[in-house]
């Protein structure tokens, strides 16, 4: 069996958020009878779009709207995605309107899955191992430390021989105070912000 099929991975963070589409092969291994999906390969990177808010809501109409301009370019139909995921990170995670934006994804990609990191700890290992994991296993014999520093949060991760060994994240990040370009004039805070605001008086 050599079945071509289609995959599609979303990211959301507190910042950015994009997709990217890939097609491969579905075969069974005749060592473990297993079905896998090989010869991955990408055929459609959406540019990377500011996550759009609503004061400190997802603005989900303007999501959905990405949703449906990423798969007509990528000239994919919900029914012909066999799978893939959706990553939502960092603040977006925690905005109390996160749930609306898997329903969403759900509805275009009933077979994907949908990790939302509010485990800071699910998203440290997840940069790790996207990005210090094969450096680490190089080096095996170093301790090797990632920090993924995005607009909400940063998430550390400490390793060996290429395995996590402890994470951690910190509310720092690019995103905490947005500011109108060129000028000092704080448009919005996080509620983070507001707290360490408030605090310092």
């Amino acid at each position: 069996m050599h079945d071509a099929v289609n995959l599609l991975g979303l990211d959301f963070g507190t910042t950015t958020s994009g997709a990217v589409a890939a097609r491969g092969r579905l075969l069974r291994n005749v060592v473990t009878g297993r079905m896998e999906v090989a010869d991955v390969h990408e055929t459609f990177r959406s540019d990377l779009v500011y996550t759009p808010l609503q004061d400190d809501r997802l603005d989900l109409a303007r999501i959905d709207r990405y949703l449906d301009d990423w798969l007509g370019v990528a000239n994919l139909e919900p029914g012909h995605i066999f799978g893939g995921g959706a990553l939502l990170t960092g603040l977006t995670a925690r905005r109390d309107n996160a749930a609306g934006l898997v329903e969403r994804i759900k509805r275009r990609l009933a077979n994907a899955l949908v990790a939302r990191a509010e485990d800071p700890c699910l998203e440290s290992w997840l940069a790790f191992m996207g990005s210090a994991a094969p450096l680490s296993r190089e080096l095996p014999e170093r301790m090797v430390l990632n920090l993924d520093i995005g607009g909400g949060t940063t998430n550390i991760a400490l390793g060996k021989a290429g395995e996590v060994q402890r994470v951690g994240c910190l509310f720092v990040g690019a995103r905490h105070i947005e500011m109108t370009p060129e000028t000092y004039r704080i448009v919005r805070l996080s509620s983070q912000a507001r707290e360490l605001f408030a605090a310092l008086d």
